[in-house]
């Protein structure tokens, strides 16, 4: 397919078809505003994606390469992420947050109106009643 071949860079190494053409700022390729990955599985395989995801093998997020996709459910891609330890740390600083365990405890220990500490911090009213009740930040 001509479309297809204009917008690939195969990777010898890696056997990755790595989509040059568009490229969503969350890493995976577009073509017309549909995701490039889908669109050339389904073209090569006939196979029909409908309420299914397609899962990376080689994680690379803009391979659009049928031989590493595989057809899965929400739970299948879960576990694939996890047997690779590719599971984001979801806890305090580590969870690409501007704020750090000192400004936690700070937030707690603040007496002033939500809405003040809110503005100090950059968050949202409700992240400072989630902090200062422990619905997030827990850990702290």
């Amino acid at each position: 397919m001509k479309w297809i071949e204009a917008r690939v860079e195969r990777q010898p190494e890696s056997g990755c078809w790595l989509w040059i053409g568009h490229v969503h700022h969350s890493g995976y390729g577009l073509y017309n505003g549909k995701s490039a990955h889908r669109l050339v599985f389904t073209t090569l395989t006939g196979t029909d994606l409908t309420g299914k995801l397609l899962c990376h093998t080689c994680d690379v997020k803009h391979c659009v390469n049928p031989d590493h996709l595989f057809v899965g459910t929400q739970r299948d891609n879960m576990q694939d992420m996890y047997q690779k330890g590719r599971q984001p740390s979801r806890k305090g600083e580590a969870n690409r947050t501007h704020l750090k365990n000192e400004d936690i405890i700070a937030i707690r220990n603040d007496t002033r109106k939500h809405k003040d500490i809110a503005a100090d911090y950059r968050i949202s009213v409700k992240q400072v009643s989630n902090i200062k009740t422990r619905h997030s930040w827990s850990h702290i």
